[in-house]
């Protein structure tokens, strides 16, 4: 945060505290709109637009707009995020011996989460620019945007062979935002 405060001229903590608050509102408006939004598109375009939306805000950052743009691509890109994180615990949870593929999933997810800021104290110590830092998020979403396109395709099925879901799926489809809340 100080490194970007230098960085921008000066930014206000006021001002850093946006980036916070847009990944926060990003988070929440896709925790909002993704069943309707896992309805309408399945499950395995979600998780590509989700990685794709990520991209769009890590380029936009990475081509240093101002620091307010940057605040809105913070919620641009927590949007992309959250959806690919619903629709990959989804995705995985519905696998065999889905409790030890979630632990590993998660582990994953933590060793990012480790690692992202040690590279970023990295950079900074090797005074690299702060939206360079943003061309590497940039490079991770093209990689997993590739892989879910290998895996999924432009389908929105997440079966891994590309068929149909059953019938009784189907009909039964997936609840909707309401449903999910009122159920215990």
């Amino acid at each position: 945060i100080p490194y970007l405060q230098i960085y921008y001229g000066g930014v206000s903590d006021e001002k850093v505290s946006l980036v916070f608050i847009g990944s926060f509102t990003g988070y929440t408006l896709a925790s909002l709109l993704n069943v309707t939004l896992s309805t309408r598109l399945g499950l395995g375009r979600l998780i590509i637009l989700g990685a794709a939306i990520q991209g769009v805000a890590s380029a936009i950052i990475a081509f240093q707009p101002p620091f307010l743009a940057i605040a809105m691509c913070y919620a641009v890109a927590g949007f992309g995020l959250a959806l690919q994180d619903a629709q990959f615990n989804t995705y995985v949870s519905r696998l065999p011996d889905s409790a030890t593929q979630l632990g590993i999933l998660h582990a994953i997810y933590g060793v990012g989460a480790l690692s992202s800021p040690i590279m970023a104290t990295l950079l900074m110590q090797a005074k690299v620019p702060p939206p360079l830092f943003y061309f590497t998020n940039l490079a991770w979403c093209v990689a997993s945007m590739t892989s879910l396109l290998a895996g999924f395709g432009f389908s929105g099925n997440s079966s891994s062979d590309g068929q149909s879901q059953s019938a009784a799926e189907s009909d039964e489809g997936i609840a909707s935002l309401r449903t999910v809340i009122s159920s215990r």
